[in-house]
């Protein structure tokens, strides 16, 4: 699977390659070379959108002061073009914050808990009442140092249990519901589809 990272800042090939490389896997011997799965974002209507290993210039940003709305247009666009392999859940995104003290943005879409106390991170607790998470997503944000971020993901992803998430998170962005089920075919048109099907085969 590929991930989207929007940069909001310009990235130098230093600090890109510190990114990619550190927020990788670890590779399973020492002769296998890592390949990061990371596509470098700096424009809503990007074009390319192969991963990128690591960049021979600075990469000026066109997203210094695009909202969460566009962010989120912008992946969404991505993901219905099929110009990339993405899961339509996950994208991350480097802001100044992350030039300080090389941590990463996770955003996660996953289901929503809602409690009266208040949105809870949905891995606080193996014990999850999932006829309340059906009701709901939510966008959660996550704040990851990047030696971190792998693991991270990877939870996401169903590679390994996700409770490590819980002390990085900060925030639920944006709640939204779950589409509408598709109705299941009414009987009499099953029966009619397997008529149909029969007279065929005679």
């Amino acid at each position: 699977m590929d991930i989207v990272v929007f940069v909001t800042h310009d990235v130098t090939p230093e600090y890109w390659l510190d990114f990619a490389y550190t927020s990788s896997y670890e590779p399973a011997s020492p002769n296998e070379e890592v390949d990061p799965p990371y596509i470098l974002v700096h424009s809503l209507t990007q074009d390319d959108l192969s991963c990128t290993p690591k960049i021979d210039s600075v990469v000026p940003t066109q997203l210094g002061s695009a909202t969460w709305e566009q962010l989120k247009s912008a992946y969404i666009s991505f993901c219905d073009s099929g110009a990339a392999s993405l899961d339509g859940n996950t994208f991350l995104i480097l802001d100044q914050q992350s030039i300080q003290d090389r941590s990463v943005i996770i955003m996660n879409k996953g289901p929503l808990e809602e409690t009266p106390e208040g949105d809870k991170d949905p891995f606080t607790t193996l014990d999850i009442d999932y006829e309340v998470l059906a009701k709901m997503n939510a966008w959660w944000k996550y704040r990851v140092p990047f030696e971190d971020a792998w693991a991270i993901l990877c939870g996401f992803m169903g590679f390994c249990t996700p409770e490590f998430s819980v002390q990085y998170f900060i925030e639920v962005v944006e709640k939204e519901p779950l589409p509408e089920p598709k109705p299941e075919p009414e009987s009499e048109e099953i029966l009619s589809q397997d008529s149909t099907s029969e007279e065929l085969s005679d």
